[in-house]
């Protein structure tokens, strides 16, 4: 007897799961992207600007290593969220020189911004040419994470003594 209502137990227990973790599961997969990239410059920067206008005349296709560029963004928070991991990577025809993972400092608040993010250009002898690859990865529950790519952003870099030999 016993046996036969363990039985029906087992039976009735997929409900409550489906009741209560089905619309859990279908808002994890429905949840709006938090930040939407409205604008990348197409080049790098020589120093950090607040407008479009201004980043077009401070665009550099080339660079001697172990400097600072800027990269100009244009976005929208749409809503809070618990940030995300900036992965980069400087990719050349025989090497890729990966650089380390870093929290997201973009706003964090909703709404509108415009920033200049800084890049450190690492060392390079001879004079070699990379893309510059950057992806935003926010973890936004259990279910979903969003994977925001830039543009890669080609740039010569040159040895210390600034010459492309």
């Amino acid at each position: 007897m016993t046996d036969t209502r363990l039985g029906r137990l087992w039976l009735l227990l997929p409900w409550p799961i489906l009741l209560f973790g089905g619309p859990l599961a279908l808002w994890w997969l429905l949840e709006p992207t938090p930040v939407e990239i409205e604008y990348v410059a197409p080049a790098f920067l020589s120093a950090p600007v607040e407008s479009r206008e201004a980043a077009a005349q401070y665009y550099v296709t080339e660079s001697v290593g172990g400097g600072t560029l800027w990269r100009y963004v244009e976005g929208c928070v749409h809503h809070a969220y618990n940030g995300g991991v900036n992965k980069r990577a400087w990719v050349g025809k025989a090497i890729i020189w990966q650089a380390p993972d870093l929290s997201t400092y973009l706003s964090r608040t909703p709404g509108c911004f415009k920033t200049s993010l800084a890049v450190e250009v690492p060392s390079s002898n001879p004079a070699r040419r990379f893309e510059y690859s950057h992806t935003l990865e926010i973890d936004l529950n259990p279910l979903k994470t969003i994977r925001i790519e830039y543009a890669p952003i080609p740039l010569l870099i040159l040895p210390p003594s600034g010459k492309t030999e």
